[in-house]
């Protein structure tokens, strides 16, 4: 793994033929401890700073980060990147980005509520829906939807943004959760304030909140 590399625009290595997956896809393989074998070395380990992403819900400081980016074959830009005190402990943080290339954009983008069963850490879990609605960060609208994972208390959220094109929704997407732990169901409130701290240094980038290193 090479650790470091710039993420500005283009990955210039196509992925091999059979190991493109779609972003959820990828996601699940992260979560199993295997993205950087299964997904070959034109996925590679990059730091916090070079991937833009950011996340300052609470307990996320400091810990445990990785991130994961490269480009499919498609030359569709992806980083998947894991925040947490320590590794599969709580709370945890996923992000997930994607960029399209020149003259495309995402013609779909379901509402967040539909995205929880397709991430692998509430697969067979027992779902239940609470809060759900839009907050405001430096990038713009971001839609979110809190609910319990056999006791997980968690919320999703997406974020379409970049270039508008007619019956198109972006260029960008942010999409991800963060789950506390086992705790009650987040009201509106707590969940609105957690998704108006996702952001990207580039395009809307979020002041972390005193003493955060």
């Amino acid at each position: 793994m090479q650790a470091g590399a710039k993420i500005r625009g283009r990955f210039h290595k196509p992925m091999r033929k059979g190991l493109a997956l779609a972003a959820l896809a990828l996601a699940a393989a992260w979560l199993a401890g295997c993205a950087d074998r299964a997904l070959g070395p034109e996925y590679i380990e990059i730091s916090e700073q070079d991937s833009g992403l950011q996340f300052y819900a609470p307990g996320l400081k400091d810990g445990f980060r990785r991130i994961i980016a490269g480009q499919d074959e498609h030359h569709v830009t992806r980083m998947v990147a894991t925040f947490g005190p320590r590794e599969g402990d709580y709370p945890h943080g996923l992000l997930m980005y994607m960029e399209m290339p020149p003259g495309r954009h995402f013609t779909r983008i379901d509402p967040p509520q539909k995205s929880i069963g397709s991430w692998g850490l509430f697969k067979d879990r027992e779902i239940v829906n609470g809060p759900a609605g839009s907050a405001r960060n430096r990038i713009g609208r971001i839609d979110y939807a809190a609910f319990t994972a056999d006791g997980l208390s968690c919320l999703v959220v997406k974020q379409p943004f970049g270039t508008i094109h007619d019956l198109g929704r972006g260029t960008m997407l942010i999409s991800g959760y963060y789950c506390k732990g086992v705790a009650p169901m987040m009201d509106a409130a707590e969940a609105e304030a957690i998704a108006s701290l996702v952001g990207h240094r580039e395009h809307g980038p979020v002041t972390p909140p005193a003493g955060w290193n």
